[in-house]
């Protein structure tokens, strides 16, 4: 189910309510491409040999990395594969969960647009992870976010504007999976994202995993503010292995 909200949220600025991207940092772009074509990744724009320069962790920094840009229907994906030897927030997403999404981005209007969230974000405690613009004249914003909300909030921004995606959805939702939702919870409305009632999931009879029976029970909240949903799931039983987001 596709669900399109809507709703301005009073205190985030209108920009929040639209995912434009989701940045997802991969080892060997040749081994993963394929998959997600056969899966329905279309429309691929290829960058290889690209130059990423900005700041990491506030110190000057230099990116070489290949990527490739497509569409899962309604959904943007920059998929990046940085050059090894680095340090940056690609290379170190990967030394620490492997292949993922590291950030999920939104499209800010106008560089005071940007500088005015990034005081906003310092002045609740956050700062900027990395920020880089590429030779495409593409900004990328990620903020410090990931150890305590479980991803990059993101931000996105070139001066023509990043194009808009008119595709049929096929995406209705992000499924981060965590340990403690209720401390997830109350760090994304400490910055003024909506928070997310948990309630729990009865275990169905025909769940499998790996095409064997898997009785599984969790908890699960559902945080709406974009034409995305973002179902927190939280495993309730040590050892369980549930797909998404890694913490």
């Amino acid at each position: 189910m596709f669900s399109l909200v809507a709703t301005c949220l009073a205190q985030l600025p209108d920009y929040y309510n639209t995912v434009n991207r989701v940045t997802w940092v991969v080892g060997n772009i040749d081994k993963v491409r394929p998959a997600w074509e056969a899966l329905g990744l279309s429309d691929i724009q290829e960058y290889p040999n690209i130059q990423l320069v900005g700041e990491f962790r506030g110190k000057p920094v230099t990116i070489y990395a290949w990527q490739i840009t497509g569409r899962l229907g309604n959904l943007t994906v920059d998929m990046i594969q940085p050059a090894e030897g680095q340090a940056n927030a690609y290379t170190s997403f990967l030394a620490k969960h492997g292949d993922g999404i590291l950030s999920i981005a939104h499209k800010v209007p106008s560089l005071d647009a940007l500088e005015k969230e990034i005081l906003r974000m310092k002045g609740k405690g956050v700062g900027v992870l990395q920020q880089v613009t590429t030779q495409r004249d593409v900004t990328y914003t990620y903020f410090d976010t990931e150890s305590e909300g479980k991803f990059a909030l993101g931000l996105v921004y070139r001066p023509e504007g990043m194009p808009a995606v008119v595709r049929p959805a096929v995406v209705s939702h992000f499924s981060p999976v965590v340990w403690d939702a209720a401390a997830v919870s109350a760090y994304w409305e400490r910055l003024e994202f909506p928070a997310f009632p948990i309630q729990h999931a009865t275990p169905r009879a025909d769940s499998r995993y790996r095409d064997q029976p898997l009785l599984l029970a969790f908890e699960v909240g559902f945080q709406r503010h974009a034409q995305f949903r973002y179902e927190w799931i939280c495993a309730t039983e040590p050892g369980e292995y549930l797909c998404g987001f890694p913490e």
